[in-house]
């Protein structure tokens, strides 16, 4: 069997402010195969929306950025501003969190997805414009052409959204929280969606989420963020069957199960670190109901573990 080609390759990655010493994004590694959904999942603030536009460099200019990120194979860290622009919205395109902001409000979804088509010849872009709305299920396409943003439901919002990614057939969709404020029908659709697309296109799915349900339905691999360190990563089945991470345990431990009976659910003591409070050492350490003294002076590298994963966490061996 050939080895599927590999679309977005971030190795090493570390993001800082210019006025600061400590990473907000500390060497995250993530890769990308043809084909393939992964996630990345942590609470707000883990990095999760920094690492994915960091991989077309979307960042603002006040952040520094290391590390490699490869598309298709090539340094985007060192693209021209004009390669750049080729790239974004043909072998990369994104979907933001909110279509309504997203979409321009004065024009037309015509207008907005002609745009789009810009290498498409004239007189192709009103079936191509037609045909992307059909793939991503709108109905009476022709209508929704000459319609205006705040004449759609926040569903069909998404669906002109991944309509307009999809219009210059990337290699690579970043999808950052693309069912936020949807209810849970519309967003069992939109990520059905996504899921078939990455199968038909042979196209490479990075998705941004703190929703544990929506990745265990929908992704093949997931990495697990926390303050900006990735804790634990694998197959989907291995994290989810058998999580090995003290962090990843807890996010699970966290989850509402509606056949048992009514219990307080779990937390974990404290907050996610802030710039300011970062810890030495594992930066878990202060909430890790497994910690010790090592734990608060050395930084646990991401190993793999016999149950078929990886996890940054010097007692990873003794959680099973």
């Amino acid at each position: 069997m050939s080895i599927p080609r590999t679309v977005l390759d971030i190795r090493d990655l570390t993001i800082r402010t210019r006025t600061s010493a400590t990473p907000l994004v500390d060497a995250v590694s993530v890769r990308v195969s043809a084909g393939e959904s992964v996630a990345l999942v942590g609470e707000s603030g883990s990095g999760k929306s920094l690492t994915s536009l960091a991989s077309l460099r979307l960042l603002p200019d006040t952040l520094q950025v290391r590390g490699t990120i490869e598309l298709d194979g090539e340094s985007v860290l060192d693209m021209s501003p004009q390669r750049l622009r080729e790239v974004r919205g043909t072998t990369a395109a994104v979907i933001f969190q909110e279509p309504m902001s997203s979409l321009n409000p004065v024009l037309t979804v015509q207008t907005q997805l002609y745009e789009a088509l810009r290498g498409t010849p004239r007189a192709g872009k009103r079936a191509a414009a037609l045909e992307l709305l059909d793939q991503v299920g709108i109905t009476d396409p022709t209508r929704r052409l000459r319609q205006y943003p705040h004449e759609l439901s926040g569903g069909m919002s998404q669906r002109i959204m991944i309509a307009i990614a999809l219009a210059g057939r990337p290699s690579l969709l970043i999808a950052d929280e693309p069912t936020t404020a949807l209810d849970v029908t519309i967003q069992a659709q939109v990520l059905e969606l996504l899921q078939r697309l990455a199968r038909e296109l042979d196209m490479a799915v990075l998705l941004v989420t703190h929703d544990l349900g929506i990745v265990a339905e929908n992704c093949d691999r997931v990495n697990v963020l926390y303050a900006g360190r990735i804790v634990e990563t694998g197959p989907t089945d291995t994290v989810f069957g058998n999580p090995r991470h003290p962090y990843t345990r807890a996010l699970f431990a966290s989850i509402p199960d509606v056949d048992a009976a009514p219990r307080r659910l779990p937390s974990l003591p404290g907050t996610v670190p802030t710039l300011a409070t970062m810890p030495d050492g594992c930066r878990f350490h202060p909430r890790c109901p497994l910690a010790e003294a090592r734990c608060a002076v050395s930084t646990p590298p991401l190993v793999a573990h016999d149950g078929g994963g990886e996890g940054a966490c010097w007692m990873i061996g003794a959680v099973a």
